[in-house]
């Protein structure tokens, strides 16, 4: 059996187990030592593929943007966005952060108006 342990004071082996830590045990019940301090890990079903079952391709495919393009996506909309409301167009250099911040202060000005 696997158990996940889930407070800081266990130890094993003379060494202090960290939260999250995962072990197996013998047997099907949780040792008293480690009772309340340790959750059982479900085990994965493995499920048996019928003769006449077909490869399914859609898999985890995303839109094909890595974090870098969403990213400079990202970045060239707050920059249109924000020369749209105060006309001026901020640094091409400006961090995502910076942007969203000056976003944030343009969208308020232009409620305010």
């Amino acid at each position: 059996m696997k158990l996940r342990v889930t407070k800081p004071n266990l130890y094993r082996n003379s060494r202090r187990c960290h939260i999250g830590e995962q072990f197996s045990v013998e047997g099907d019940t949780i040792p008293t030592l480690y009772k309340g301090k340790v959750e059982v890990v479900p085990e994965p079903v493995m499920e048996v593929a019928t003769p006449d079952a077909q490869a399914n391709d859609t898999g985890n495919q995303g839109n094909g943007d890595t974090g870098a393009e969403a990213d400079e996506q990202r970045r060239q909309w707050l920059l249109n966005q924000i020369e749209e409301l105060t006309g001026k167009r901020p640094g091409s250099n400006s961090k995502i952060e910076t942007l969203e911040a000056k976003f944030e202060e343009a969208k308020l000005a232009a409620e305010k108006e």
